[in-house]
This record gives C-alpha cells, sequence and structure tokens, in this order.
C-alpha cells in the first residue's frame, strides 16, 4: 500500500480518505497516508493549499454521504450493518453537544477532529436529523484541521518521513497492546474501591495485586529457565545450574503460594461480615497478614532483582 502511494500519490490518498469516511477498510492509518503525500508529491507551500483542497473535498463527500444516507432511506440498512455502533455514535454527538453547551457546529467540528469518534459523528447527525448546513458548517473546518496537519507535517519533515513513520508505527502497537492493560487495571481498581468495607477492600486490593505479581513472576521463571536451558546447552559455563534451578523452584512456590493466598482473600471478600461486626481481635490479625504478605513480596523482589544482578545473560 505504500509503495501505491508512493506511485499514484494524492489521487490515491483521496479516495482512501473518501472511503474510509464510509467506513470501509482501507489498510492503513489515513494520517499516515496524508503524511507521505505531503512528503512525496508537495513541492511547495503553495501546493499545500492545492493538495489540501483535494483532501478536504474527499473528506466532506465521504463524512456527508454517510450522514444523508443516516438521514433517508439508506438508514434502515445502516443500522443494521452498524448495530450497536448507531447507539454508539447518537450517544457520542448527544455528549459533545452536552459539553459544548448545545451548540451542534461546534459538536460536529469538535467530535470530527478526534481520530476514535469521526465516523461516530457523522453517524450520531444523520441519526439526529440535524440540518445539512449545520453538519458542513462543522465538518468543514475539521476536514481543514485533520487533513491539513499531517499533510503539512509530511511536506515539513519530508527529509524524515520514514523515520516519522516507524515512530507512529511503534506508539500505534504500543497503544493498542496497553490499552487493553489499562482498561483492565481501571476496571480492577474501580472493583476494589467498590467494596462494602475497608476489610473487603483490603481482601480485593490483595488478591488483585498478588495474582498480577503471580503472573509477572511465573512469566520471569518460566523465561529465565528457557533461557539458562539454551545457554546451557550452547555450552555457557557460566550458568552453575543448581544454584539457577534452586531460586526459580523458590520462585514457582512462591507463585503458587500468591494464587492460593488471592483465592483466599476472594472467598473472605465474598462472605465479609460487616465492619462493625468485625472483632478486634481479627482485625489485628488482617493487619499482621498483610505485613507478612508485603514481606514476602519484597523478598520475592530481592530474589528476582538479585538473579537479574547476577546472571546478566537472563
Amino acid at each position: 500500500m505504500l509503495a501505491l502511494i508512493h506511485r499514484d500519490g494524492l489521487p490515491l490518498v483521496a479516495l482512501l480518505l473518501f472511503a474510509g469516511e464510509l467506513g470501509l477498510p482501507t489498510g492503513i492509518p489515513i494520517e499516515i497516508a496524508v503524511l507521505l503525500v505531503g512528503s512525496y508529491d508537495v513541492q511547495s507551500p503553495l501546493g499545500i493549499l492545492g493538495s489540501l483542497a483535494l483532501l478536504v473535498v474527499a473528506d466532506l463527500l465521504g463524512s456527508s454521504l454517510l450522514y444523508l444516507a443516516m438521514r433517508t432511506s439508506g438508514r434502515r440498512v445502516l443500522l443494521r450493518l452498524l448495530r450497536g455502533q448507531a447507539a454508539a455514535a447518537r450517544g457520542t454527538l448527544t455528549d459533545w453537544r452536552r459539553r459544548l453547551g448545545g451548540h451542534d457546529v461546534a459538536a460536529v467540528a469538535v467530535g470530527r477532529v478526534i481520530p476514535l469518534v469521526r465516523m461516530y459523528v457523522s453517524i450520531g447527525a444523520g441519526l439526529l436529523d440535524l440540518p445539512l448546513g449545520t453538519f458542513l458548517l462543522g465538518a468543514l473546518p475539521a476536514a481543514i484541521v485533520w487533513a491539513g496537519i499531517p499533510l503539512t507535517l509530511g511536506y515539513l519533515l519530508r527529509a524524515d518521513v520514514q523515520r516519522v513513520i516507524r515512530a507512529y508505527t511503534l506508539i500505534s502497537h504500543a497503544v493498542l497492546v496497553a490499552l487493553p492493560v489499562v482498561i483492565i487495571i481501571v476496571l480492577l481498581a474501580w472493583w476494589v474501591r467498590a467494596g462494602e468495607s475497608a476489610r473487603v477492600r483490603l481482601r480485593r486490593g490483595r488478591a488483585v495485586l498478588g495474582l498480577l505479581v503471580a503472573v509477572a513472576l511465573a512469566t520471569f521463571v518460566v523465561r529465565s529457565a528457557l533461557r539458562a536451558a539454551y545457554l546451557s546447552n550452547q555450552g555457557d559455563a557460566s550458568f552453575p545450574l543448581p544454584f539457577l534451578v534452586f531460586w526459580l523452584f523458590v520462585l514457582a512456590i512462591a507463585v503458587v503460594a500468591l494464587v492460593g493466598v488471592a483465592v483466599v482473600d476472594l472467598r473472605s471478600a465474598h462472605r465479609a461480615k460487616p465492619e462493625c461486626e468485625v472483632s478486634p481481635r481479627r482485625a489485628d490479625a488482617d493487619l499482621a497478614g498483610t505485613l507478612i504478605w508485603v514481606a514476602a513480596l519484597a523478598a520475592v523482589g530481592v530474589i528476582v532483582i538479585g538473579l537479574e544482578l547476577h546472571y546478566p545473560a537472563l
């Protein structure tokens, strides 16, 4: 796809932009395609204006066609195809209208600038029967910003455009990997905070943290064992295997213990009594157990750091 853009340039990217606004897969992020056009095809500041005009027209045609389809007889067909996205689109635009004090033009303009909700705004505007003029007044400045920024950056950074693309790709992949992890952590934190009492929250928090540490520790043990076996087979004499195997075995036991404590904590949190019914002796036992648990985690951390320092090849 990158080779096609380098060869065919602006017309192909305008077509990709039009298709992307209709929700069709393009095989490449539109921002990267526009960045490449700015690097390969634009030769002067005046050329930026001409290229931008074509890209803005493609953006408006695609988004307006989707908007009009949602307002006319194509609504029923598109609702079946989009299913759950239609409700999300309506909610997205409604939220932006509320945040911006009911200003429809501003809601469309702001929503159409944000990467993940651009298409939703077109769908939502059609479902909410916004006037065509209102939609276009909001979509026009958004299209200029959306196409103009990567186009100008491509022109200004054309000597380093490949490095920019590699950096963008790495960041995109990192975001795709990190986003589910962040969502899971946020949900777990909310679940811990939603506990009915401090004791329940303590149990839940200890269980969540223990399971996360157990997963990370199990990954370290497996990776270290495989790496040590490989280096030993290669004849590397720097690995005193009995010593390493002993500590990896200790860490494996720690993994099992952490999972076991987490299971007990989850069961205890589920059957926990109200705060007023917990005796002082029981509360002291919970505190002592937590301190021992923290000390055990610290000991495991020291062992892992020691192995990393003693065996850099791991």
